[in-house]
């Protein structure tokens, strides 16, 4: 009886690749946990009572997300449309202000409106200093 010698360069390549895809298993399975941290931290914070929007930037492990906030919105100073969904999930854009908040701090952006055409007319705030109250949400990060 004659016994086949395995080859070496395959093997050793099969088996590196099976370590990663074990590694990436376990990287999976720990972000789930992390996931599911994040995600019943924000369910929590919805049900928190509001809080004054940040006037000093913030790390990130420190924002408010998900928290009904409320800030002052001193004077307008750019719009910007955003493709998205609506809660029904039709695509479209979410039309965005950002907005003075005094001399120092990061500033806010409010979504005012929704529709399905990004050179819409939306409505800011209606007048210098006006209030607003929403939900603290992470800025888009930039893709580029």
């Amino acid at each position: 009886m004659m016994i086949r010698k395995l080859p070496v360069i395959p093997t050793v390549v099969v088996l590196a690749a099976v370590a990663v895809m074990i590694g990436l298993g376990m990287w999976q399975l720990q972000r789930a946990r992390w996931k599911e941290g994040l995600l019943a931290h924000y369910s929590q914070a919805g049900a928190q009572p509001p809080i004054a929007f940040p006037t000093i930037p913030l790390k990130d492990d420190q924002l408010p997300l998900f928290r009904h906030a409320t800030g002052v919105c001193l004077r307008v100073v750019g719009q910007r449309a955003q493709v998205g969904e609506n809660r029904a999930g039709e695509p479209g854009y979410a039309h965005i202000v950002d907005c003075s908040t005094g001399a120092e701090g990061p500033g806010m952006s409010v979504e005012v409106g929704w529709s399905k055409n990004p050179n819409a007319k939306v409505n800011g705030p209606a007048s210098p200093a006006m209030r607003i109250s929403s939900t603290a949400r992470p800025a888009p990060r930039d893709p580029g």
